[in-house]
């Protein structure tokens, strides 16, 4: 039994599967989020999603602690 979506056998990728969830999850989410910048994303492992966000973040931010 699949976990997530892309694991399934219809060949759906992890790209289609956030383009879905960005279809049908925004439009749930942004009456919750009024006034908030949010991104969806989709699963992933927890030292591997907590990695992507970290740097992420760095990469946004556009001022350095002296």
């Amino acid at each position: 039994m699949p976990l997530f979506r892309w694991n399934e056998s219809d060949r759906s990728t992890r790209e289609t599967a956030l383009r879905e969830w960005v279809k049908q999850g925004s439009p749930c989410l942004e009456p919750q989020l009024t006034g908030c910048a949010f991104q969806l994303l989709i699963a992933d492992a927890y030292h591997a999603a907590c990695r992507n966000a970290d740097s992420r973040s760095i990469a946004r931010r556009d001022w350095r602690i002296p």
